[in-house]
């Protein structure tokens, strides 16, 4: 049996499950990819190229373009990465969701060494991403932001999709 057609299943039940967790599917997600690459190409292209980002830093990095010699903003922005990633753990579990998790678990962790000779300013816009992100984590958790956006749970939308079609007659 070839292996795609022994994959169809499994692929229709993720990507089914994407859809009723509002999650994004590698395919959907494709088109995100090059942004993502190039806004830290932008970011890592700025802070090399203009000069004033060498007297913009603040507190322990007064110099955006250099390396932070402390490897503070290195690891607090794999932290954030991590607890970010730990924050949509729980979000919803199904096993096919381990292997990913478990990945960006170690990958966040293992990017601290392998990008701490990055400028400091590339930790900046990556740290101050990560921090947005938990906070528009924990804001989506409440109920009453939830309702001013007209957000529904996951677990309601879920619901919605096994509802029978009204009949056209």
């Amino acid at each position: 049996m070839h292996a795609t057609t022994m994959l169809a299943p499994h692929t229709a039940r993720s990507h089914a499950l994407g859809r009723t967790q509002a999650m994004c599917t590698a395919p959907a997600c494709a088109p995100v990819q090059p942004t993502i690459l190039s806004i830290f190409g932008a970011v890592h292209n700025i802070s090399m190229a203009e000069p004033s980002m060498a007297v913009e830093g603040a507190l322990w990095f007064p110099d955006l373009i250099a390396v932070d010699s402390t490897y503070l903003l290195p690891i607090l922005s794999g932290l954030t990465w991590l607890w970010n990633v730990e924050l949509g753990a729980g979000v919803y579990y199904h096993h096919h969701w381990y292997a990913p998790k478990l990945a960006a678990r170690v990958m966040s962790v293992a990017f601290i060494p392998l990008t701490a000779t990055l400028p400091s300013g590339v930790f900046v816009f990556w740290l101050t991403s990560n921090l947005f992100a938990i906070a528009r984590t924990y804001i989506m958790r409440l109920n009453a932001a939830r309702n001013l956006l007209l957000v529904p749970l996951a677990k309601d939308v879920a619901k919605l999709k096994h509802l029978p079609k009204p009949s056209s007659h």
